[in-house]
């Protein structure tokens, strides 16, 4: 399976994960909210991949497969790059995510 197929097929077992926590809202809403967001992470990490292929493109539009620093902002800097409602969008899911992932229960 090619690299990028992998990484679609990953985010595809998040967002069923989402689905299924997101049945019970109140139980699991951290969960949910974290696996919702790493499938529409590993989305853009997909075409951020296949976007490194073309020389033309800036090197805001660009991750490759050894990235591993930033690369959360990384995507975040494309996306607001394309369209800045859908990055700050994507701002505010990044921030449930640390909010789901970080902050203690109580």
């Amino acid at each position: 399976m090619p690299f990028d197929e992998y990484i679609k097929a990953k985010s595809d077992e998040n967002w069923e994960c989402a689905k299924i926590l997101g049945q019970e809202p109140n139980k699991h809403f951290n969960a949910a909210t974290s696996r919702m967001y790493y499938s529409i992470f590993l989305l853009v990490k997909v075409v951020m991949l296949l976007n490194s292929e073309n020389p033309a493109l800036p090197a805001v539009t660009k991750m490759t497969k050894v990235d591993k620093d930033r690369v959360h902002k990384r995507a975040a800097d494309y996306l607001i790059s394309i369209n800045c409602e859908l990055g700050r969008c994507y701002q505010k899911l990044i921030s449930l995510r640390v909010k789901a992932d970080m902050t203690p229960r109580r």
